[in-house]
């Protein structure tokens, strides 16, 4: 059955998503933080004292994802039948297939495989976005433009051959948490909604007929400005919005929608229906050690430091008494008495 096309904005389908998402997007914030040592649920620090960032959880993914090759695909097609001929298509299909995966990689400002598969272990999903450059294509020679019909021929072989050195194809892995999917409990999903934010210079210089309800009435604009950019699709519709204006709104040349959104099979069906429980990261079940860790090595860092320096007690200028006494071993350190000298505070 066909996707009926959405006639409310989409941001207001987005913000549903959203509420249906929430708890599990709360986790992949929380995991992501434990990766990237932006810790949570640690105790207020003294002044001074700096929080131990422990690479653990890191380390856990960094090291498992090593684990996963996918510099060598694999790809597998069926045969048309029985033949020797379609035998030897098969065979042509699955070489194109592995010379595309492989400089999928060396075509993408970062190699959408090895994205995928952190995404996979540390957010419990990945989603590769797969399109068609159609402006990088040549365009094709017509007939009437070609006096005889071997000249028409002989410039159409070239084109065919300009045509296959072009590389066309636009992968890319996406943040999952850029990409909203609906609840369902099928592999291909009825329509994908994808968040991104863009310059909106870029935006008007590729959609001249955008209004762009939000630029300053000056005309004076900060090339850095960004608009908030919408994506739809379905099988059969493509619809993209910009600060809420629809600029784009046409049928979908792919005929699905070029996603590929997946959990990575550490979560379950639950009852529910909860996206929360359908992937796991495989931090999840530590969480509270990490956490632990992190303090309890802070309160240790912190402690060989007020042993080794410990702080002064003293009724002198601070700033002076710093200048005078924060010396190395050797140095000698002259006082006006040994009454108005300073003391150590002593660490508990």
């Amino acid at each position: 059955m066909a996707q009926p096309k959405p006639t409310r904005p989409l941001n207001s389908l987005k913000k549903e998503l959203e509420q249906l998402r929430a708890p599990w997007e709360k986790s992949v914030l929380a995991w992501r933080g434990l990766y990237y040592k932006t810790f949570q649920n640690l105790p207020q620090l003294p002044e001074g004292v700096p929080i131990h960032k422990a690479s653990t959880a890191r380390n856990i993914v960094d090291n498992l994802a090593d684990q996963i090759r996918t510099d060598e695909p694999r790809v597998d097609y069926a045969a048309n039948g029985r033949s020797q001929a379609a035998q030897k298509n098969k065979e042509l299909l699955e070489t194109w297939g592995r010379y595309v995966f492989s400089h999928l990689g060396d075509t993408s400002v970062v190699d959408p495989w090895e994205q995928a598969k952190k995404d996979l272990l540390r957010d419990s999903a990945a989603c590769i976005k797969y399109t068609i450059d159609v402006d990088a294509l040549p365009d094709a020679p017509e007939r009437a433009n070609f006096p005889s019909k071997g000249t028409y021929e002989k410039a159409l072989r070239a084109w065919r051959v300009e045509r296959a050195s072009v590389w066309y194809f636009d992968v890319r892995s996406v943040d999952p948490l850029q990409v909203y999917v609906p609840p369902t409990r099928k592999t291909k999903y009825p329509y994908v909604v994808e968040a991104q934010q863009r310059l909106a210079t870029d935006v008007r210089d590729d959609y001249p007929g955008w209004s762009d309800p939000k630029r300053p009435k000056n005309g004076e604009d900060s090339v850095l400005r960004k608009v908030d950019w919408l994506e739809y699709w379905s099988d059969d519709h493509y619809l993209v919005e910009v600060d809420g204006e629809r600029i784009i709104d046409k049928a979908n040349p792919y005929g699905a929608p070029p996603y590929e959104f997946r959990y990575n099979g550490l979560g379950r069906n639950d009852a529910s229906g909860s996206p929360a429980r359908l992937g796991e990261s495989v931090l999840e079940a530590n969480v509270g050690e990490f956490e632990a860790e992190v303090r309890v090595k802070t309160a240790m860092d912190a402690q060989w430091q007020f042993h080794v320096f410990p702080r002064l007690i003293t009724t002198e200028n601070a700033a002076k008494a710093r200048r005078q006494f924060m010396k190395g071993p050797g140095s000698i350190i002259e006082v006006p008495s040994m009454e108005q000298a300073p003391r150590w505070l002593e660490t508990p």
